[in-house]
C-alpha cells in the first residue's frame, strides 16, 4: 500500500509528539511505501538518523512557512498560542500540498499522525482517498473533585482546559473534521465515547510504543531492606495527581518512601506540600537525571506510581512495564488502557478522599503479597512484548490500513 503520513511532530531522540511522528513513519515505512509530510526543521536530525536505519525508510517531503511567521512563533507569549497559531497555518500549507501529491501520484490511505490533540487541526481529509486520523486524545478531563488545594496557576489552566472540552462534547466544538475522516482513533476510552457521541467512527488504539528490554524478568535486588519504595517519573505538573501522591504516602507506613523524578512549573507547590506533611525524610525529589539513569532507578524501586488525571499516553508508564515495574495508576487516560489487571492495579477515581484511600490500598496490597508484585512485574514485560512494541502496533496500523483500501476498492468498484 502506497500511504502519506501527516506528521507536523516527526523528529528522531526528541521523545514526546517528535518520537511519536518519527517511530510510526519508519516503523510503517518496513511493511508499506511510506511518503511523509513535516516541517522543514526536522530535516537535519532526520537525514543524519536516515542512514543508521535498515531496511526500508520513507520519503520525507518538507514544507514550513515564511521566515516571518517563523519569527512569529518566537516571539508571541504565551508559548503555547505561539505554537497553536503556527500548527493551524501549517496544516493549511500541508492540505494545499498533499493536494498537489493526490493529483500525481495514487495513494492508498491519507494518515494524520501528530499532533494528537483532538482540537488541533488536520489536512488529510476531503481529498478523494480514504483518510484516517489519529490516534488523537486530549478530551480527558481533570476531576473536579480531584483539583488540588494549592497549585492556584495550575488550577486555573485546568479549569480553562475543562471547559473547551465541555464545549466540544457539549456543542461539537472542533467535530466536523473527524465526521470528514474515513476512520478515526481514540488513544483513550475517554476520547472514544466523545467520537461515539457525534457519531464518528472511532476504535481505541494507543499513540505510543517502544522498543522493549531485553529483559525477561526483574533482576535481584542490589540491596535487600525493609523499605518499600516507589517511583514517579515524569514532568512536574498538578495534573499528573501529585497532590494525592504526597496525601498517599503521608496514610502509609514509615517504611514505605518514594522518589520524584522529573521537573516542571510546580515544583515550589510540591515542595510546600511535601513541607506541610512532613515529608521531607521520606519524598526525595531527585529532579531532571538522564534517561540511563532512569533506566538505572526502575532496577532500584518495587513499584511505578503514577497517578495522572489525563496523559492520553504516558510512556514512562511503558518504559517502566517493560523494565519489569508494576504499575499503580488512576483509571483514566492513556495508563488506563496499558496498565491490565494482572500487570498492575488500576485505582477507580472518586472524591479525594476514596481516590487517596484506593492508592493506598493499592500500595499495601502490594508490601502484604511479595508474589503478586513478582508476578505482576513479569507480566508487565509480557504485556510491553506483546501488545506496546512498536511492532505490535505497526501490525494494527497495517490491518487498518489494509481495510481502509479495500474500502476504497469498494467505493471504485460501486461507482463503477
Amino acid at each position: 500500500m502506497k500511504v502519506l503520513i501527516s506528521a507536523y511532530a516527526c523528529e528522531p531522540n526528541r521523545g514526546s509528539e517528535p518520537e511519536i511522528g518519527w517511530q510510526w513513519a519508519t516503523h510503517l515505512a518496513q511493511v508499506c511505501d511510506v511518503t511523509v509530510i513535516t516541517r522543514a526543521n526536522n530535516a537535519l536530525a532526520i537525514n543524519q538518523e536516515l542512514g543508521k536505519l535498515q531496511g526500508a525508510v520513507p520519503e520525507f517531503v518538507y514544507i514550513d512557512l515564511s521566515w516571518w511567521m517563523l519569527k512569529i512563533k518566537k516571539l508571541l507569549r504565551p508559548q503555547s498560542l505561539a505554537v497553536a497559531i503556527y500548527y493551524t497555518c501549517w496544516q493549511r500549507a500541508a492540505r494545499r500540498k498533499i493536494a498537489d501529491l493526490c493529483e500525481s501520484e495514487r495513494f492508498d490511505v491519507l494518515h494524520h499522525s501528530t499532533f494528537g490533540g483532538y482540537r488541533l487541526a488536520v489536512a488529510v481529509t476531503n481529498h478523494g482517498v480514504p483518510s484516517l486520523v489519529g490516534p488523537v486524545g486530549g478530551c480527558e478531563n481533570f476531576p473536579r473533585e480531584l483539583m488540588p488545594d494549592g497549585y492556584l496557576r495550575s488550577r486555573w489552566v485546568e479549569n480553562l482546559r475543562n471547559f473547551l472540552n465541555h464545549c466540544s462534547r457539549r456543542f461539537g466544538y472542533g467535530m466536523g473534521q473527524y465526521q470528514d475522516a474515513t476512520k478515526v482513533l481514540a488513544c483513550t476510552r475517554e476520547m472514544d465515547a466523545v467520537f461515539k457521541e457525534w457519531n464518528i467512527d472511532s476504535e481505541v488504539m494507543a499513540n505510543i510504543g517502544m522498543i522493549p528490554s531485553e529483559r525477561k524478568m526483574r533482576p535481584e535486588r542490589k540491596t535487600m531492606n525493609e523499605k518499600f519504595r516507589l517511583l514517579f517519573v515524569g514532568r512536574i505538573l498538578c495534573w499528573k495527581g501529585l497532590e494525592l501522591i504526597v496525601k498517599a504516602v503521608k496514610l502509609l507506613p514509615e517504611n514505605v518512601i518514594l522518589t520524584i523524578v522529573g521537573d516542571g512549573p510546580d515544583i515550589p507547590a510540591l515542595r510546600a506540600s511535601i513541607r506541610k506533611e512532613g515529608l521531607d525524610e521520606r519524598v526525595e525529589l531527585m529532579g531532571s537525571v538522564s534517561r540511563s539513569r532512569v533506566l538505572e532507578l526502575y532496577e532500584e524501586y518495587d513499584v511505578f506510581f503514577f497517578p495522572s488525571m489525563h496523559d492520553s499516553g504516558g510512556f514512562v508508564v511503558l518504559e517502566a512495564m517493560s523494565e519489569g515495574l508494576p504499575v499503580i495508576c488512576l483509571d483514566r487516560g492513556g495508563p488506563a488502557l496499558a496498565v491490565e489487571e494482572d500487570c498492575g492495579i488500576v485505582v477507580p477515581a472518586g472524591n479525594k478522599s476514596d481516590t487517596v484511600s484506593r492508592l493506598v490500598s493499592a500500595v499495601h496490597r502490594y508490601m502484604a503479597d511479595p508474589d503478586l508484585l513478582e508476578k505482576h512485574g513479569k507480566n508487565a514485560i509480557s504485556r510491553i512484548h506483546t501488545d506496546y512494541s512498536w511492532s505490535a502496533q505497526t501490525r494494527r496500523m497495517q490491518k487498518i490500513y489494509s481495510d481502509l483500501s479495500i474500502l476504497k476498492q469498494q467505493t471504485v468498484t460501486d461507482d463503477a
